[in-house]
């Protein structure tokens, strides 16, 4: 699964390590969940959001206060140029073959239903659907599958 660093005038405020990032219905701000952070209801307006492939490390530096030593955290060493983006079906970041082909699906779901395909098909085997309605659905599959096909070349070079 993709991270993804959330970041200002190219400064890394957050990685985010198997990122989801999901909005309530009633909430404006959106949750960013991983493996070693969640942020809830974050307020993302002012950042910008990248989907990498890299897995990064804070930088800490131990000081001594009262005689205990206390890492304080320093950021980053990179920077968001330095950092490899994934690809994107649709809207969903994609970074192996299995999130490929559950991104492919999902967005077919978001264009068509599962009630509309089949609707679709009906129409087409008693002859009631137009040509461009059909070509339409079949461009819009193609299209999809071609793009997964392509990224699935790309992630194993």
């Amino acid at each position: 699964m993709p991270n993804c660093i959330i970041y200002k005038e190219n400064k890394i405020y957050h990685f985010i390590k198997d990122c989801v990032v999901s909005k309530r219905d009633n909430q404006k701000n959106k949750d960013y969940v991983g493996s070693n952070r969640k942020l809830y209801s974050f307020k993302d307006d002012d950042f910008q959001i990248k989907w990498i492939k890299e897995n990064l490390t804070e930088d800490f530096k131990e000081i001594e206060i009262e005689d205990r030593i206390i890492k304080k955290p320093l950021g980053f060493k990179e920077t968001p140029d330095d950092l490899t983006e994934v690809d994107f079906i649709g809207e969903i970041p994609v970074d192996s073959d299995e999130e490929i082909e559950a991104a492919i699906k999902v967005t077919i779901l978001k264009t068509y239903s599962l009630e509309d395909e089949i609707k679709l098909l009906r129409r087409k085997i008693i002859g009631t659907l137009s040509d461009e309605e059909w070509d339409e659905y079949i461009e819009t599959v193609e299209d999809l599958v071609v793009e997964g096909k392509r990224i699935k070349v790309k992630i194993k070079e």
